[in-house]
């Protein structure tokens, strides 16, 4: 029987899960579920792929993606499989821990973005086992809402796609909400695995992306870079540089346009910057939370707004 088609597209959401086999737990215990926490920290800078939103059942899991470059199945393939040698290692078990491959939605992010950010951290509220969202340990959710310190790689991408929520607007979207029995049906159902419009659908199945017509033209990194000096009269040496003790503000704009306006792979941003690329997943997350204003020459000369 032929595999049923993944679709995955730079720029693109993703509902993705998977459970045990025969639903037998997946978690057996903290160690257990910190290790695949750190499996999930790695991914973005591997392959592109941000975690937004996360939970952890004892018998399954959801996650919450954003694919930059289009990579989600080799950074899902890494994360079961690499788990599962952990766990099997760890428990004394052989061969197969989840029933299968991992499963997965391509999201059309206008339509269910904000409805699949409150489903995933209302499993635990649905499955009895947490009266509040907040109150589970094992998801993203004290994170997103800053009652807890936040992993570095968790990703608040989607968070500002909905709107950027505060603590009480997110706590009412996700403790005030009955459950979404039409999400979940669209969610259980295996056909194409895509969750979105018909005009949407019909794009993706023809070969377009959504994602990529509605942005502007990328640029190469030097071209971002040159343009950034050219907007403070400065070198493009002066924008690579790497400066310690200081806030080089040109520097982190380059940075953030090559990163977040143009999906710019984490290595070639390592490579042009001087940093690692785990250096630059952690100054991308931080740029997030303080992003610095595109000004409005540079944005008409970058084509990014």
């Amino acid at each position: 029987m032929a595999r049923p088609q993944r679709f995955d597209v730079p720029g693109s959401w993703h509902h993705i899960f998977n459970r045990g086999q025969r639903k037998e737990p997946i978690f057996s215990d903290e160690i257990d579920r910190l290790r695949f926490l750190d499996l999930l920290g790695e991914v973005d800078t591997l392959y592109g792929v941000e975690i937004n939103a996360y939970c952890l059942l004892d018998n399954h899991y959801h996650l919450l993606a954003f694919s930059r470059h289009g990579r989600v199945s080799e950074a899902m393939k890494r994360i079961d499989g690499v788990y599962t040698q952990s766990y099997n290692a760890r428990h004394g078990h052989d061969g197969a821990l989840f029933r299968g491959r991992f499963g997965s939605k391509l999201v059309e992010a206008d339509q269910y973005l904000e409805r699949l950010v409150v489903y995933v951290h209302r499993n635990p509220i649905e499955a009895g086992i947490s009266r509040t969202a907040v109150g589970y340990r094992w998801s993203s959710y004290a994170a997103l809402t800053q009652r807890s310190a936040p992993p570095s790689w968790l990703s608040r991408r989607a968070l500002e796609v909905i709107g950027s929520p505060n603590r009480a607007e997110l706590d009412a979207m996700v403790h005030d909400s009955d459950h979404d029995h039409e999400l979940h049906e669209l969610l259980a159902q295996p056909s194409f695995g895509l969750l979105g419009s018909e005009e949407w659908v019909e794009q993706i199945c023809d070969g377009r992306n959504p994602a990529t017509q509605r942005s502007r033209p990328r640029r190469s990194l030097d071209e971002i870079i040159s343009a950034v000096g050219e907007h403070f009269d400065l070198p493009p040496s002066s924008i690579r540089a790497v400066s310690r003790g200081r806030r080089n503000e040109p520097r982190r704009l380059a940075m953030w346009i090559a990163g977040e306006e143009h999906l710019c792979p984490h290595s070639e941003i390592a490579e042009a910057f001087g940093l690692s690329p785990g250096s630059v997943a952690v100054a991308l997350h931080r740029l997030r939370s303080d992003p610095p204003e595109v000004p409005a020459d540079l944005k008409l000369l970058m084509r990014c707004a």
